[in-house]
C-alpha cells in the first residue's frame, strides 16, 4: 500500500512545495502535516511546515505559537549547527512576538551558517535579524 511507502513523506513534502509556489499556501500546509504524519521525524516537513506558519504573507495562514512549537520539538532531534532549523524558529519567534529570543536564535544561526561557510545564507539571516531586533516579524513572498 502506497501509506506504507517510505518514500510516501517526501511525495508529501513536494506535492505541498509545488502547492506552496502556486499559491496554495492552505493546501500546501495540509501536506506538510500529512507528510509529519507519515514520518513524524521529517525534519524538512517539519521546517517548511514552521516556515509557513511563521513567515506566509497572510495572516490567515501564519500560526507563531504552533510554528514555535513545531520547531522547539525540531531541534531538540537535531544536531547542533542546524542553521536553518535555527532561522526557521527565529523567525516563528518573531511572528510569535517573542522578539528577545527571535534575535538570540537568529544570532546563533548567523554563527552556525559563518561556521559552516554558508556567506549566501548567513547573509540572508543577517536581514532577517535586522528586522527582528526593530521588533518586526519577516514576511516572506
Amino acid at each position: 500500500q502506497l501509506e506504507e511507502s517510505p518514500i510516501v513523506h517526501r511525495l508529501l513534502l513536494h506535492a505541498g512545495n509545488h502547492l506552496l509556489q502556486q499559491g496554495e499556501a492552505q493546501t500546501a500546509v495540509s501536506f506538510y502535516r500529512k507528510a509529519l504524519e507519515a514520518n513524524a521525524a521529517y525534519q524538512e516537513a517539519r521546517n517548511n511546515l514552521a516556515w509557513v506558519l511563521a513567515t506566509h504573507p497572510d495572516e490567515n495562514v501564519r500560526n507563531g505559537e504552533e510554528a514555535v512549537r513545531i520547531m522547539t520539538h525540531a531541534l531538540g532531534e537535531s544536531p547542533p549547527g542546524a542553521f536553518t532549523l535555527l532561522d526557521t524558529l527565529a523567525a516563528a519567534y518573531a511572528e510569535d512576538e517573542q522578539f528577545d529570543k527571535a534575535v538570540e536564535t537568529a544570532t546563533l544561526a548567523v554563527e552556525s551558517a559563518r561556521a559552516a561557510d554558508r556567506q549566501d545564507v548567513e547573509a540572508r539571516i543577517k536581514n532577517r535579524l535586522r528586522l527582528y531586533r526593530d521588533r518586526q516579524p519577516f514576511r516572506d513572498r
